[in-house]
């Protein structure tokens, strides 16, 4: 960026927020003058023009409670972002600015929703929980005996894309002599379903099923998260809008913005940051020298 450009940006920006929180000074000077920057990751520290709303994607995130391999004596509940059913966003520098956005389940891994710089949100979910208690038509298996598999709604791509709250997914192959308490998937002829296998350890169907009655009962029912193949399955899409994340920088610049998971911000570089910047090392530069 030239010296003209600099100045001008200096002149002409950081208007004074409106009601809704952004900056209602003309905006072409913004897209004319200042240079855009996108950042990724879970805490993005930036240096964006004070009141310009920001545009945010936070990536959804399969969390799992506890640790070690999940089994029937190792229960580990999966849980998502927002599950109270909201998502909020953070943006702390000179004040602190939030903002709540409404979502229609809890995003997990292979999940996202997209804030854009007017406040348009949309909420896209590739993912899918299941929740199972001995109802379905589970299917028991003669080798291994102690197994059953269930047919499941959409095209799960790898056993890397699905988790289970009591089965740990399957390393190596499943036999008799291993694999026991684990998860693992098989295509089916049924186009946009798979089948998902466990080998659970009982010694009749009728007594897994009862076990997975009883789970639910007590409030710990077997459950299945898993990412659909996104080159052959259609996501679900939700729109809707909310008011903008407009970020104030602090003295230096700066601004932090969180939202639970792996974001990614895109907005307009204040020029005026990058002189402070490049002030404070000429002063640290000269007191060294």
């Amino acid at each position: 960026m030239d010296l003209k450009a600099i100045q001008a940006a200096l002149i002409f920006g950081g208007g004074k927020a409106d009601d809704s929180g952004r900056d209602n000074a003309p905006s072409d000077w913004a897209e004319a003058v200042c240079e855009r920057f996108t950042t990724s990751g879970e805490t993005i520290t930036c240096s964006p023009l004070a009141g310009r709303a920001l545009a945010v994607t936070v990536q959804g995130k399969t969390t799992q409670a506890g640790e070690g391999k999940a089994s029937p004596a190792n229960i580990r509940a999966l849980s998502g972002l927002g599950e109270s059913g909201t998502l909020t966003l953070i943006a702390e520098g000179g004040e602190t600015r939030t903002v709540e956005i409404p979502l229609t389940g809890p995003l997990y891994t292979g999940d996202m929703v997209a804030l854009d710089d007017e406040g348009k949100v949309v909420e896209t979910h590739r993912a899918i929980k299941l929740t199972v208690d001995g109802s379905e038509n589970w299917i028991s298996w003669t080798n291994p005996r102690d197994t059953a598999d269930i047919t499941v709604p959409g095209t799960i791509g790898s056993l890397g894309d699905i988790l289970c709250s009591h089965y740990s997914p399957l390393a190596g192959t499943l036999s008799s002599d291993a694999g026991l308490y684990t998860v693992s998937t098989n295509t089916t002829a049924e186009p946009g379903k798979t089948r998902v296998i466990l080998r659970h350890g009982f010694k009749t169907l009728a007594l897994f099923k009862e076990y997975l009655k009883a789970q639910a009962d007590a409030g710990t029912p077997v459950t299945f998260v898993y990412k659909v193949n996104a080159a052959t399955e259609t996501p679900t899409v939700t729109k809707h809008t909310t008011k903008p994340l407009c970020a104030v920088p602090d003295a230096d610049g700066l601004c932090t913005v969180q939202g639970g998971g792996t974001l990614t911000v895109t907005g307009y570089e204040d020029p005026r940051a990058t002189r402070h910047a490049l002030e404070k090392r000429i002063t640290a530069l000269e007191a060294k020298a």
